[in-house]
């Protein structure tokens, strides 16, 4: 893909990476989790006590608070990437862009829930890019310009 969509690829990929981070944190808890117990079960059968609780307990904390906070970046990313979409396309182009950066559906999974072709996807996605690309590079003109 041409690089002058680089902005607007970096813009709408915001809600994917979000996501990865958040499924990569969830899968360290669960880790850690299984690490616990079992040292618990292999310290037990030699016949001493493993507390791991309060560790336990204080590393998921900051986990939790740290996929709160993704949460957060999560939702504020969908609702300005949501506007976004919706105040520089339209039609079938908004719903292309949405399928593949709201619902992070991949080219092939959109094709088929939309039924459309390769061609008519790639075509709508880089439509779309152009169009969050012109309205990301005005909205700066405009910032800049107060």
């Amino acid at each position: 893909m041409p690089l002058k969509y680089a902005e607007a690829r970096k813009f709408l990929g915001q809600v994917q990476e979000l996501h990865s981070r958040i499924d990569r944190s969830l899968h360290r808890f669960e880790l850690m989790a299984e690490h616990t117990d079992k040292m618990r079960r292999m310290v037990a059968g030699i016949g001493i006590e493993y507390d791991s609780k309060s560790s336990l307990e204080k590393y998921s904390n900051e986990l939790m608070q740290r996929n709160d906070l993704l949460c957060d970046q999560l939702r504020e990313a969908t609702r300005e990437i949501e506007e976004t979409i919706l105040a520089a396309t339209s039609g079938s182009v908004a719903e292309m862009l949405e399928e593949r950066y709201l619902c992070c559906r991949l080219m092939e999974e959109i094709e088929k829930h939309c039924h459309w072709s390769r061609r008519w996807v790639i075509r709508l996605h880089m439509q779309g890019l152009e169009a969050v690309q012109n309205y990301l590079a005005t909205r700066k003109q405009d910032t800049s310009a107060t």
